[in-house]
């Protein structure tokens, strides 16, 4: 596996070149991502107040609760489906511009280039290679992000319910 490293980082940096005229479905794609970690933490914080309710007894309030967590829950997934859809498109404009761009790099090489490496092994070698860039940019930062967010917003809820549980799990949970 390789490291991460700041020359790494400038690696992948550089991919960014190739997006072009689409930036703003990345922008709009990670305001999405923002919504929906934001209402999966408001799911949890609705769910408790739903499990109140019965404890107390107070009945009139379940259905409104309900109502509220399908609202809830319903924008989760038009949010999700939005981040999806943006962060697919965005990742097949920037792929097309990459693979156009090694194409004509590829045309332009000397014959003695293609005498010494089979086309077949470089058309192998750039599909994988473009099919594992696919997947980081559509899945894995995606999710890295939104794990990420529900990691600093789970913990600042945590703060204003119990600061001195928030410190004990904090120094616990690591360990």
């Amino acid at each position: 596996k390789a490291k991460l490293s700041k020359d790494s980082l400038k690696k992948l940096l550089r991919l960014f070149k190739y997006v072009g005229p689409h930036k703003w479905k990345l922008y709009l794609g990670l305001f999405f991502l923002i919504l929906t970690g934001g209402t999966a933490l408001i799911f949890p914080l609705m769910l408790g107040g739903l499990i109140k309710t019965v404890e107390q007894q107070d009945f009139s309030r379940i259905n409104e609760i309900g109502i509220y967590l399908i609202i809830v829950l319903s924008l989760q997934s038009v949010f999700s489906y939005f981040r999806v859809y943006l962060f697919v498109n965005y990742t097949e404009n920037t792929l097309a511009s990459l693979r156009q761009e090694v194409y004509f790099h590829m045309i332009k090489l000397p014959m003695a280039f293609f005498a010494q490496k089979r086309v077949g092994d470089l058309n192998s070698r750039m599909s994988a290679d473009i099919s594992q860039i696919q997947d980081t940019l559509t899945t894995t930062i995606a999710e890295f992000l939104r794990q990420f967010i529900l990691i600093i917003g789970g913990i600042a809820w945590l703060l204003v319910i119990s600061p001195k549980l928030t410190l004990l799990m904090l120094a616990i949970v690591p360990v």
